[in-house]
């Protein structure tokens, strides 16, 4: 997780911070964690999980994704994701092009020990819409 204080500067926050909070999200009846944190506490949350969502786009498309939030965050005067002020540009595609080195650990640690029975691989955008609106449909009671 990264955190911006009050100097307006993107840190990364204490992994013992950082653990607590999500261990604290995933002890909760229901919850929905974006993203995976430092991988010290993947795993416990991976085995807790009902369903886990792997979005495991080619890198050019997370770029592209990431460079538009970042015209549009300058464009606005805004900030996106709860965010005080964006990461720098820098930063983030360095961020996305170290997950998208990580895909082979990550895939192996979505599917270890039977997980792969509550995995969602979404390899697409396309894949992604179809997933999100079968699940917009169930939720909502849609074709019972």
């Amino acid at each position: 997780m990264v955190s911006c204080g009050a100097s307006r500067s993107w840190r990364r926050a204490p992994l013992d911070e950082v653990a607590d909070t999500l261990e604290a999200w995933a002890s909760e009846e229901s919850w929905i964690i974006d993203g995976f944190g430092p991988w010290p506490v993947i795993d416990r949350r991976m085995a807790r999980a009902d369903t886990i969502v792997y979005v495991d786009f080619p890198l050019r498309i997370h770029l592209w994704w990431a460079a538009k939030r970042q015209v549009a965050s300058f464009v606005s005067g805004r900030a996106w994701g709860g965010q005080s002020v964006p990461p720098s540009s820098l930063l983030l595609f360095r961020a996305l092009r170290r997950v998208h080195a990580m895909r082979p650990d990550l895939l192996e640690l979505v599917t270890k020990s039977g997980r792969d029975a509550k995995l969602v691989h979404l390899r697409s955008p396309r894949e992604m819409e179809r997933w999100v609106s079968d699940v917009t449909r169930t939720a909502a009671g849609v074709g019972d």
